[in-house]
């Protein structure tokens, strides 16, 4: 079967265009202002795909790139640049992509040697790969379109307060692949800061406004909010001065409004909040210093957390609460090796109708030194917490060794932590868990490294059973001058909040805040192997496999993944030769949709040029 015009054309065109030698100058310039680099590339090949639920052909491709940057008058005065892409997330490659995108980046500075510099940005991509993530796990594979723009402006006048503002806004439309739903985000951000020395006084001013729109991929259950839309602003001014022993002292004070709208409900509020901070060094080995916080809307506080998170609340407690603490330490330096800190710390909250009340003391102590040839370190942190609500005591404890030490040609490091009862940011509330990486190294032969890695962390809320997080990893790579191999296992599991973006880890509790419930677990496994193992010859391939479950009340998913891609390059004279080979199964049973695969193969040529 013969190629069709338009084909051919455009292979004749590729071959020629790859074919010219570049006429190159360093710059050009147009006229007597406008001075011009451009460089970029063009590829042309073959690419077929096939799958299940995916769109199958083959033929010709082509693409390019280009980059285009210059200045008008002076690049203190006007500086630019525009790079326009056609087919570029190259099938196969190193992208590690199934789709070929298309977009542009450009963007322009303006008066950048004066006392108002200004900027302005946009972008925008077509048919592009994205994620969606799960705690602890390898992303699952999203396309879609997105776009950006963003512009910002300042005024560094001498002697005048300096001031700065920026707006932008973004929108991103995507589908996870192997589900036939859609998620889209939108946002718009405004920001304005003023700084300013009045008579030793450090003065600074800021706003910011924020307003997000998500409709998130149905992929856990239909009865889970499918949408969220938030808007918060915020103005907060600090004023700090120095004091007396080469201290400095600071107050801020901050004023936040705050709504949304998850479907299952609504809600909006205010929260102002005041902090102050006081430090002092009396001697060379003694540092005191103090901090004082209140807020007048301690729930707002933990809405915004979870808002933060992109996650959404079910239910706004119709109670007041608000929230004051006064903190303080010392810390002294006895020598190279050792450190003590003491603290307190006094805490009044109120909320669900309720008043809890704590007072802290303890301290620090801290040691390192190296000891047989390695390096130890060691850190004791005691606390005791007398609880006014309900007259009991408990006893906080956070411990962290570390030992680091080179045995003949092995190398090797650990480190592990371990905390009881530390305080969150409500009184009622304590965390526990442990954290612990270890690593062993040598050398194998020559320039060869071989290296062995595990790592873990556990934490739970002590008062509120199944909630919190757990993860391990553990890898192996070997490294050579010319080649390296490596593998990794991932593992976790926790509560989560679904986002735009995917699986959030929940920042509080959820018995704090109601939130939509979510529990996930998964884990993956991964090896790759890449280099040049000859003059002009580079390769990568890897293979993940990643299965993970996400449960709400309703319902149950399991979740699976598998990615594996290849690619080469060899360089021949100024062309250079690329293939490669991308396939990937993904499938969640809570959509009620069967996965989906998709295998895409790719062979071209492409020539970078320098134009001018």
């Amino acid at each position: 079967m013969g190629l069709s015009t338009r084909y051919r054309g455009w292979l004749l065109l590729s071959i020629a265009t790859l074919g010219l030698e570049a006429t190159a100058k360093a710059q050009v310039q147009v006229g007597s202002d406008v001075q011009l680099n451009l460089n970029g590339s063009l590829a042309a090949g073959y690419s077929a795909s096939y799958g299940d639920n995916f769109p199958s052909g083959h033929g010709f491709t082509y693409g390019g790139t280009a980059d285009l940057s210059g200045s008008y008058y002076d690049p203190k005065f006007l500086s630019f640049h525009v790079n326009p892409y056609l087919n570029q997330s190259r099938e196969n490659s190193n992208f590690q992509s199934i789709t070929s995108a298309s977009g542009v980046n450009a963007g322009a500075a303006i008066f950048g040697g004066s006392e108002y510099p200004g900027w302005v940005n946009f972008s925008q991509t077509f048919n592009g790969s994205g994620t969606y993530a799960v705690p602890g796990l390898p992303n699952y594979v999203a396309n879609g379109d997105a776009r950006t723009f963003g512009v910002g402006w300042s005024e560094l006048k001498p002697n005048w307060p300096l001031a700065t503002v920026t707006y932008q806004q973004g929108t991103s439309d995507y589908s996870v692949f192997g589900t036939n739903s859609t998620s889209n985000v939108h946002y718009k951000s405004f920001g304005a800061n003023v700084s300013d020395i009045v008579a030793g006084f450090h003065l600074n001013g800021n706003y910011q406004h924020g307003d997000s729109h998500a409709d998130y991929p149905q992929l856990i259950s239909p009865l889970y909010p499918s949408k969220f839309d938030s808007n918060n602003s915020t103005f907060a001014f600090t004023g700090s001065h120095s004091i007396p022993w080469k201290g400095n002292a600071s107050a801020t004070f901050t004023h936040s409004d705050y709504a949304y709208d998850s479907g299952l409900s609504n809600g909006s509020g205010g929260i102002n909040s005041v902090e102050a901070n006081a430090g002092v060094n009396p001697s060379p080995k003694l540092t005191l210093d103090a901090n004082m916080y209140y807020t007048d809307n301690l729930i707002g506080t933990l809405y915004q957390r979870i808002l933060g998170a992109g996650g959404a609340v079910i239910s706004t407690p119709g109670s007041s609460s608000s929230s004051f603490s006064f903190s303080g330490s010392a810390v002294y330096t006895i020598n190279d090796r050792w450190r003590v800190i003491g603290r307190g710390d006094h805490r009044v909250q109120t909320y669900d109708t309720g008043s809890y009340a704590s007072n802290s003391f303890g301290g620090v102590v801290s040691y390192v030194n190296v000891l047989r040839g390695g390096v130890f370190n060691f850190t004791q942190n005691v606390m005791e917490t007398v609880f006014n609500y309900n007259g009991q005591s408990q006893l906080g404890l956070t411990t962290a060794i570390g030992y680091s030490r080179s045995f003949g040609p092995w190398n090797t490091s650990g480190n592990f932590n371990f905390f009881e009862n530390q305080q969150t940011l409500l009184v009622m509330y304590q965390n526990s868990g442990y954290g612990y990486s270890a690593t062993l190294g040598r050398k194998v032969g020559y320039k060869s490294y071989w290296s062995l890695g595990a790592s873990g962390a556990k934490s739970l809320y002590n008062n509120q059973s199944g909630w919190g997080y757990y993860n391990q990893n553990y890898t192996m790579s070997l490294t050579s001058h010319k080649i390296g191999a490596s593998a990794n296992y991932n593992k976790s599991n926790g509560n989560g909040l679904l986002a735009g973006s995917g699986v959030v880890p929940t920042p509080l509790p959820g018995p704090i805040i109601p939130v939509p419930e979510l529990v996930y677990a998964g884990e993956s496994f991964s090896f790759g192997v890449g280099g040049q193992p000859v003059r002009r010859l580079t390769f990568s391939g890897s293979y993940t496999r990643y299965k993970s479950s996400t449960s709400a009340p309703s319902q149950y998913s399991n979740n699976t993944g598998e990615l594996a891609t290849f690619y080469m390059q060899y360089a021949f004279r100024r062309l250079y030769f690329n293939a490669g080979y991308t396939r990937i199964f993904q499938g969640f049973s809570g959509t009620g949709v069967p996965p989906a695969s998709a295998n895409s193969y790719y062979a071209g040529i492409s020539r970078w040029f320098n134009f001018f």
